[in-house]
């Protein structure tokens, strides 16, 4: 909350520029007047004062020197008050939120359904990693303004099977066949906990059926380690006992890190891995994640070397324990809009409060006074 103050004295309140008179406790809220939980944080909010005249001096004036039409009564002042409202991105700002969003649309609740809806409409996220298996769960991220064929990553795919090539093709979704989402994304095909590491020959086979039905999508895969992406990818392939031969090389759009300390886990800081990944693949690896369960003590410094080196952050916000009061994804947004990824836009309030006089008040100090808020008045929405 920013905050700037306007103390005056005279002899009127203006009417004119009070035009609530009910008492209120400044809230963050969305458009609909919900309760949002949000933590300011230091460095946003910021105050300056005038001071306000001594009501007897500006009568021992003289004749020329009493009430003005549109003076004040001694003992008000006013506060320009600034309340986040919500950001927008400046570029590609990803998410693959909590299963509580990103299945809200089969839930039914309401209150789902709006936390999903925050995703864009307050946070700035524009892009979205989820699974694509329910029609109601896709129409729900669509309506909270993630469009398929250009802001919707599907996720969900492990072993290439048929399970997954029957889910590319929308045979349980709802979706014409033909409805291709802007890219397809498998998590950690070498390094995933379920089973065995994918073969090279399914990953490729994999790649190459999505590839073939929708060929205007992007074709995406994630990694703790660069050399176990570049087992996918490469041929020769490098590996810890040196080079080996791939037979079944897979072109990629992208590859993201999926890791969330060093490799050896001696350090939190992860930055290292991208410079391994950015090494073996280029422009390849242009977008990488950042994870609410890990990396919370960091988000500056990541998003940060995000910037300098031209990646899109995306924020794996799937395993955060503080989805239910948004404290990580708050957290972690109002470091992007520091760091240049998001631009910040804060409700504006004037506040008019009135002095209690008491009989420690001193007329010579107004600043002495014991403020009450009177009432405030709604200014719009600005920019920061």
């Amino acid at each position: 909350m920013i905050i700037t103050f306007f103390n005056f004295c005279s002899e009127e309140k203006p009417t004119e520029q009070l035009t609530s008179k009910e008492k209120s406790v400044l809230q963050k809220t969305n458009e609909a007047g919900d309760k949002i939980s949000f933590s300011i944080t230091g460095d946003s909010t910021k105050t300056d004062s005038v001071k306000i005249k001594d009501k007897e001096k500006e009568k021992n004036k003289g004749k020329g020197g009493g009430i003005t039409p549109n003076a004040l009564e001694y003992g008000w002042k006013y506060e320009n008050e600034y309340v986040f409202d919500h950001y927008v991105a400046n570029g590609e700002f990803g998410i693959w939120p909590s299963d509580n969003r990103q299945y809200a649309g089969s839930s039914g609740d309401p209150n789902r359904i709006q936390k999903l809806n925050e995703l864009k409409s307050i946070w700035g996220f524009n892009y979205i990693a989820a699974n694509i298996g329910d029609y109601n769960n896709i129409q729900a991220i669509v309506a909270a303004g993630f469009p398929i064929n250009t802001n919707y990553l599907a996720t969900g795919f492990t072993l290439g099977d048929s399970g997954d090539r029957n889910t590319v093709q929308n045979m349980y979704n709802g979706l014409a066949p033909s409805t291709y989402f802007w890219g397809y994304y498998m998590d950690e095909p070498y390094n995933h906990d379920c089973c065995a590491p994918l073969t090279q020959y399914s990953f490729k086979s994999f790649r190459d059926f999505v590839k073939s039905i929708k060929p205007n999508s992007l074709f995406g895969f994630g990694e703790t380690y660069y050399m176990w992406a570049n087992f996918y990818t490469h041929n020769p392939y490098e590996w810890v006992d040196g080079n080996h031969t791939n037979y079944y090389p897979a072109n990629v759009d992208f590859v993201m890190c999926t890791r969330y300390d060093s490799f050896l886990g001696t350090s939190i800081d992860q930055r290292p891995l991208w410079d391994g990944f950015k090494s073996k693949y280029n422009n390849i690896f242009a977008r990488t994640w950042i994870a609410a369960h890990k990396d919370g003590s960091e988000f500056r410094n990541l998003l940060g070397y995000c910037r300098d080196q031209g990646y899109a952050p995306w924020f794996y916000q799937k395993q955060d324990g503080y989805d239910y009061n948004d404290q990580m994804i708050a957290s972690y947004c109002n470091a992007a809009w520091l760091e240049g990824f998001l631009r910040r836009y804060d409700k504006k309030y004037e506040v008019w409060y009135r002095c209690i006089l008491n009989h420690t008040h001193n007329p010579n100090q107004p600043e002495n006074c014991l403020w009450e808020e009177d009432s405030r008045l709604f200014l719009g929405i600005v920019q920061q």
